[in-house]
């Protein structure tokens, strides 16, 4: 697991390295929004909007959760990086077919979401869909 939280121990720059190594254009945005009352996205993924978030325990609906944030936040992409060892890949796919059985039962859930990326602890990289 990664260091103290200041910053999120720069977990966002940590990720975006992981997948800018991976080949993947990644842009991050500043931390401050300066216009009030506007989510704030982390950034760009070849120009979709994206929204990391770090997933620091595997509970039972961490990763869902994470998930309906990003999308409410506007993003196109949600990244979920690994910070927890308890987060295996079968956690991961029951979490987003329980994000997917959420949107096939209510549609407008989806907002602009298309895609949620893994990046695990060593870097690898899972990518899925997300289609209705």
């Amino acid at each position: 697991e990664l260091g103290d939280g200041n910053r999120q121990d720069n977990r966002e720059d940590v990720c975006a390295e992981f997948l800018a190594k991976k080949g993947y254009k990644i842009f991050l945005m500043g931390e401050k929004s300066y216009i009030t009352e506007r989510k704030k996205n982390d950034g760009f993924l070849n120009h979709a909007q994206i929204d990391i978030k770090t997933i620091n325990s595997a509970g039972k609906y961490t990763i869902k959760a994470a998930i309906d944030k990003a999308a409410s936040q506007g993003a196109e992409v949600a990244i979920l990086f690994q910070n927890t060892k308890s987060m295996t890949q079968k956690y991961v796919q029951s979490q987003f077919d329980m994000y997917m059985d959420d949107l096939r039962q209510h549609p407008n859930l989806k907002w602009n979401m298309k895609e949620v990326i893994v990046v695990g602890l060593s870097g690898r990289i899972h990518r899925r869909k997300v289609t209705i």
